[in-house]
């Protein structure tokens, strides 16, 4: 056996990810996304798989924030969620955007719109917008000036809260991958959907 530095380390979980990230198909619904992030906190938080325990708060945070990741319907054949896990992963470290089901403007009577619905996890079919990509705004500054300040401005409409990016060290990207949560999350929400008829 050959020792590994820590910088390789973490480069290697970083290509890990990268590498098993390469999904295809539709963007899963929100409700499916969020019970993979629930089904692989609670596994984190048995124990056992030495991920740092950022990653478990990222993971909270996501689901108190209503954020997630981008995850593709189809990956890779294999004996957990590979994809899903290195698509969450990759978010999880600032790689990949935030998603939500909210709007990115508020629909009302100007825009000729319905008010869009956010799945709460009861089943059945959801109005939601599409996903909307998140990432803190990296053009936008304060006015300096007292005619900025008493001018009409347009104001962007406002980010949600988004988890801190967690730092990836050697051994948490296979830690993170090694699970079926997606596969757990789903047939979770199909047996709450069959109670529910």
């Amino acid at each position: 056996s050959v020792p590994v530095e820590d910088p390789e380390g973490t480069g290697h979980g970083l290509r890990l990810l990268r590498s098993h990230a390469g999904g295809a198909g539709a963007e899963l619904p929100a409700r499916h996304v969020r019970a993979m992030l629930a089904v692989r906190a609670n596994q984190l938080l048995a124990g056992g798989s030495g991920i740092q325990p950022a990653f478990v708060t990222a993971l909270a945070e996501a689901l108190r924030l209503g954020v997630h990741p981008a995850v593709n319907e189809y990956g890779g054949l294999g004996t957990g969620d590979l994809t899903a896990l290195a698509q969450t992963g990759l978010t999880l470290i600032g790689e990949r955007p935030w998603r939500t089901s909210a709007p990115a403007s508020a629909p009302g009577p100007a825009s000729g719109t319905a008010p869009a619905t956010v799945p709460d996890g009861a089943g059945g079919p959801s109005t939601s917008a599409p996903p909307t990509d998140l990432a803190p705004p990296t053009d936008l500054a304060p006015a300096t000036t007292a005619a900025a300040a008493t001018s009409p401005a347009v104001v962007a409409p406002a980010l949600p809260e988004l988890p801190a990016p967690v730092v990836l060290r050697p051994g948490d990207a296979l830690a993170l991958l090694s699970s079926n949560a997606l596969t757990l999350g789903q047939a979770a929400l199909g047996c709450h959907d069959l109670d529910v008829l």
